[in-house]
């Protein structure tokens, strides 16, 4: 792989320049009304996820807010089976077959309600292996329902709305759900609560309002059609539990080690990663918002063309962005390291360490979305298992061997670009190793 990304260094400059054309001449013309529909929703939900998260970690002492986080992790990953991975598929129709939705709709309805179950129970099992002598059950068990019940909903809903195509809906959503927490930190502020039991208490029934706010204005106007939904299910379980599973494997990739550290390092330390890791997340926002387009563009076969070489240009030009962000925000951040707060200021040294992790998180993320947009769940579950293993190998390996807070940080990358080298070679052998170069 290395030598062929040697060897093909010009071409791959000559075929950046080309699709950087294409998006100026195509993309943007076609979807730039779209794109700042999304990126607007993105980035008002970047500005208030920013000011919860600030908030948050600026209260809470890093202990707590370390621990928080790993609960977070657990609930973002176990919440992968909503709905049983029902909601790829509702997404799907809404694309490409909107007549059939009502059916599709009806049986998400359904297949979330079944999942609930299911869900709290793994998280049940989780607390008792691993949270037990960490954190009370009733603590534990109000986060992650949030985000494992609460959040899931709000992000099927804004899926649904998002493949009919009604992205002021599909980004509204989000922002409600945001708002809610940033407005349950300050109610945290001024009530003057300052426990992680509080904070859980607080957490619940902000969610819980957030959740009715959005639900009244913006779910789908699509009349559910419970006929024969079941037959559906059946027909499509195999599909969407493929999806489920290579989601969680994918949330797991991103989120586990904010799990393992919080397992395995001190208090503090678990505290400062988890706040570098949530700062990295918030700077990929305007990635994902081109990611979006791109994905419905491939699905409707308006996408660029299909060879290897257009594919590297993206990835260029994903990596450059994503890379160029990171840096202009660390040098925010160095000339004014207390912008962000004493506990996040404590972060921003190990930061500068992490300068590899964004391009190579967001390419991972774009090529997950290749294989869904193609419909190749079964080598996407694969593929991502075997990533995941290999990533929560080597950072328990650096968690558990390496104690200083710069070395971490430098380690840390070292993951990020071997499951990338290792994702990008099984994409390139999926989709290119027989197409034409040129």
């Amino acid at each position: 792989m290395l030598q062929l990304l040697q060897s093909q260094v010009p071409n791959l400059m000559s075929n950046g320049l080309k699709f950087a054309s294409w998006v100026t001449a195509v993309l943007i013309p076609r979807y730039l009304a779209q794109y700042m529909t999304i990126f607007s929703g993105l980035f008002g939900r970047l500005l208030l996820q920013a000011g919860y998260f600030l908030l948050l970690a600026n209260t809470l002492s890093l202990h707590e807010f370390g621990l928080y986080a790993g609960i977070s992790a657990a609930g973002i990953m176990i919440g992968s089976f909503s709905a049983f991975g029902f909601s790829a598929s509702v997404f799907r129709m809404a694309t490409t077959r909107s007549l059939l939705l009502r059916r599709y709709v009806a049986g998400f309805y359904l297949a979330f309600g079944l999942s609930v179950p299911v869900m709290m129970s793994l998280a049940y099992l989780l607390y008792l292996l691993a949270f037990r002598d960490l954190v009370e059950l009733s603590t534990f068990l109000q986060i992650a329902f949030c985000d494992i019940v609460l959040w899931r909903l709000l992000e099927g809903i804004s899926q649904i709305n998002a493949g009919l195509g009604e992205f002021g809906k599909a980004a509204a959503v989000p922002l409600i759900g945001s708002a809610a927490r940033l407005g349950a930190v300050v109610a945290f502020k001024i009530l003057g609560c300052s426990g992680l039991d509080e904070w859980a208490e607080v957490y619940l029934v902000a969610n819980c309002l957030g959740t009715l706010l959005y639900m009244v204005p913006f779910v789908p106007r699509v009349a559910p059609r419970w006929r024969r939904v079941i037959v559906l299910l059946r027909a499509r379980m195999r599909e969407s539990l493929l999806f489920a599973v290579s989601f969680f494997v994918f949330f797991a990739q991103s989120e586990l080690d904010k799990l393992l550290a919080t397992l395995t390092l001190d208090g503090r330390v678990a505290g400062i990663y988890a706040i570098s890791m949530r700062i990295i997340d918030l700077t990929t926002v305007p990635i994902r918002s081109f990611l979006t387009i791109l994905v419905r563009e491939i699905m409707q076969g308006r996408g660029p063309d299909e060879r290897w070489r257009s594919s590297l240009a993206i990835e260029f030009s994903i990596g450059c962005a994503s890379l160029l962000s990171f840096v202009a925000f660390l040098m925010v951040l160095w000339t004014y390291p207390a912008l962000l707060g004493a506990q996040v200021a404590q972060a921003a040294h190990l930061l500068a360490f992490l300068f590899l992790i964004p391009p190579f998180k967001n390419l991972q993320e774009y090529h997950a979305e290749l294989f869904f947009a193609h419909n190749r769940m079964e080598i996407r579950t694969a593929t991502v298992i075997l990533l995941v293993a290999i990533k929560s190998a080597l950072v328990l390996a650096i968690f558990l061997s390496v104690g200083n807070l710069e070395r971490l940080g430098l380690f840390l990358n070292i993951p990020f670009i071997v499951t990338y080298l290792l994702s990008a070679t099984v994409v390139y052998v999926t989709f290119y190793s027989g197409s034409r170069s040129s």
